[in-house]
């Protein structure tokens, strides 16, 4: 009985694809989510990694350069903030290459009929 129920909800959540032979909503949620993903949440990491590098760099030089348990401190969210950005960088050039390889960029823009796009 187990087998037959999970035969039928396989069927039942691949029917919309076999039969509008178009993309389901599942794999729209998928690609519109690594679109996101890749154009949003990673440079806004990235741009929050970068503020906290400068603001180190300049609190480590600047703000707190005559105390040197602050130097420390100042130093180690360097470090830190150099492994963040190494990191980021790491996992979005992952993430488009994952996106790419298995083909789930955005590509069915919408063009109008009256616009000839031929050479």
């Amino acid at each position: 009985m187990k087998k037959i129920r999970s035969f039928l909800l396989i069927a039942l959540l691949a029917l919309p694809s076999i039969t509008f032979a178009g993309k389901s909503p599942f794999e729209k949620l998928v690609i519109n989510t690594g679109g996101f993903v890749g154009k949003t949440v990673f440079g806004f990491l990235l741009a929050i990694a970068f503020l906290v590098f400068v603001y180190n760099v300049v609190k480590f030089f600047i703000i707190q350069s005559d105390s040197a348990d602050s130097k420390s401190k100042a130093r180690n969210h360097i470090i830190y903030s150099v492994a963040a950005i190494v990191f980021i960088i790491i996992f979005w050039g992952l993430t488009n290459l994952l996106v790419d390889s298995i083909g789930l960029e955005k590509s069915d823009a919408v063009k109008p009929d009256y616009i000839d796009f031929s050479p």
